[in-house]
C-alpha cells in the first residue's frame, strides 16, 4: 500500500511539473570542441553521456560505466503508481545507436537506487557487462531479488568515506568476474574508485522528499516508482593509475544527486583541490538544496579542470532528439554557477545523449593549481 501522503506528495510534483511544461522554452544544448590541456598532452580519457546520470569513463583499455537510464516510463505513470519494466529491446537500440564501447567495463556504479538511475540496470550488467560487478547500496540489493545479480552485486556502504575521513580503495579488477589469464592485485590494478557518503535532496518545494527508504527486503522486483526506494547515497572518486609507478593519471569524481555542502566531498587524503581533472555532476533538483551555493561549494572544494553536467534533460519523456531539459529545472542559472565559480567560460560542457568527451593527460599530474585568492575553505559538514 502507497502511502497516502506520498501519493499527495508525488501528485502535485506532477501538476507542477506539467503546468511547468507548458511555459518552458525548449532548446537542443549547445556542443563544444575537444577540451583542451594546460600542459604538455599525453594519452586522454573520455567520457561518453548515456543519459540521466550514465556515463562511460574510459582510460585505455579501462572502463568504468554509471547507472544509465534509457526507459521513460511517462511522468503520469510514476506519479499514479503505474506499473513499468525496463524496455530492454529500446536499450539495445539506444546502445548500438550511440555505438557504446562497453569493452573493458570492469564496474558499474550506481549512487542510489531510485528507478531513473537503477531500472535499466539489471538488464545493460546482463548483456552489456557481464564480467562487471554492480556497486551500490544495500537498498539496490534488497530491491534486486535475482539471484545472478545477487553475485554480481557488491555493497559500498562498508567501504565509504565522508568528508571528514575514512574509507577504502575498492579495485573493480581484482575480483574474480575480472580477472584474466593472471590474477590482478591492488598493487598492479589500473583503475580504482573509492565511494563517499552523499544525501539526496526533496523534489519539490524544498521538503517533499519522495521514493525514500529501502531497508525491506523483496521477493519480487520492483513494479511502481515508489518501488524503488532510495537506500543511502554515494557519490564516487575514480582513480585510473600508472600501474608500474601508481601515479594517478586521470582523477574523477562522480555524483547522481546533488548533495549538500559537505555530503558526497571527498576526505582530503585523497586530494584536495586542483587535483579533480574531471567532474561530472547532477542538474537535476540542484535548486531543491535550500539556501546553498550548488555546485559552487563542490566545485571550490575540488576545483576540477573541467565539469559535465549530467541528469538535466527530461528523462519523463521517450530518449529522442531534440533534447529538452526537464520541466522547471533551471539549468542555465546552474550553467552559470559553474562558470562564475571557476571563472572560465569553457570550464563546461552540456552533453547530450550519445556525446563524447575527452580529456587530455598533463605531464604534471591531474588537476591544475588553483590559483591563490580562488584557493578554498573546505564547508563544514551538514
Amino acid at each position: 500500500m502507497i502511502p497516502n501522503r506520498m501519493r499527495v506528495a508525488v501528485q502535485a510534483l506532477a501538476l507542477c511539473v506539467l503546468a511547468g511544461a507548458c511555459q518552458t522554452v525548449r532548446t537542443t544544448p549547445p556542443r563544444r570542441a575537444p577540451i583542451p590541456c594546460d600542459g604538455a598532452c599525453g594519452d586522454t580519457v573520455s567520457v561518453q553521456f548515456l543519459g540521466v546520470a550514465g556515463f562511460v569513463i574510459r582510460h585505455g583499455g579501462d572502463a568504468v560505466l554509471t547507472g544509465p537510464l534509457f526507459t521513460t516510463p511517462g511522468l503520469p505513470r510514476v506519479a499514479l503508481a503505474g506499473a513499468f519494466r525496463s524496455d530492454t529491446a529500446f536499450v539495445r537500440r539506444r546502445m548500438t545507436e550511440m555505438h557504446v564501447d562497453t569493452s573493458g567495463i570492469s564496474a558499474v556504479l550506481v549512487g542510489h537506487a531510485h528507478y531513473d538511475h537503477l531500472l535499466d540496470v539489471p538488464y545493460v550488467a546482463r548483456r552489456f557487462t557481464p564480467r562487471a560487478r554492480v556497486y551500490g547500496n544495500r537498498a539496490m540489493v534488497n530491491q534486486l531479488p535475482d539471484a545472478d545479480l545477487q553475485r554480481r552485486f557488491f555493497i559500498v556502504e562498508d567501504f565509504a568515506a565522508t568528508q571528514d575521513g575514512g574509507g577504502r580503495w575498492i579495485y573493480p579488477k581484482t575480483d574474480t568476474l575480472f580477472r584474466g589469464p593472471r590474477p590482478v592485485s591492488a598493487a598492479d590494478s589500473s583503475v580504482r574508485f573509492l565511494a563517499v557518503a552523499a544525501v539526496h535532496p526533496a523534489h519539490l518545494v524544498k521538503w517533499i522528499h519522495a521514493f525514500g527508504g529501502g531497508s525491506e527486503k523483496r521477493t519480487v522486483a520492483p513494479q511502481t516508482a515508489f518501488d524503488w526506494r532510495e537506500g543511502r547515497v554515494f557519490a564516487f572518486v575514480v582513480e585510473f593509475l600508472d600501474p608500474a609507478s601508481r601515479r594517478v593519471l586521470f582523477r574523477v569524481h562522480f555524483t547522481d544527486a546533488p548533495s549538500w555542502p559537505g555530503a558526497g566531498f571527498p576526505p582530503r587524503w585523497v586530494g584536495g583541490a586542483g587535483t579533480y581533472d574531471l567532474a561530472l555532476t547532477c542538474v537535476g533538483t540542484f535548486d531543491q538544496v535550500p539556501g546553498q551555493d550548488i555546485p559552487g561549494s563542490f566545485l571550490r572544494y575540488t576545483w576540477p579542470r573541467h565539469v559535465v553536467l549530467g541528469h538535466w534533460e527530461d528523462f519523463f519523456v521517450r530518449q529522442e532528439k531534440p533534447w529538452h531539459a526537464i520541466p522547471l529545472l533551471k539549468v542555465d542559472e546552474y550553467r552559470r554557477r559553474v562558470v562564475r565559480t571557476l571563472g572560465d567560460s569553457t570550464a563546461y560542457t552540456l552533453p547530450a545523449p550519445g556525446d563524447e568527451v575527452r580529456l587530455c593527460g598533463c605531464t604534471t599530474g591531474p588537476g591544475r593549481p588553483v590559483p591563490p585568492q580562488q584557493a578554498p575553505t573546505p564547508p563544514a559538514p551538514r
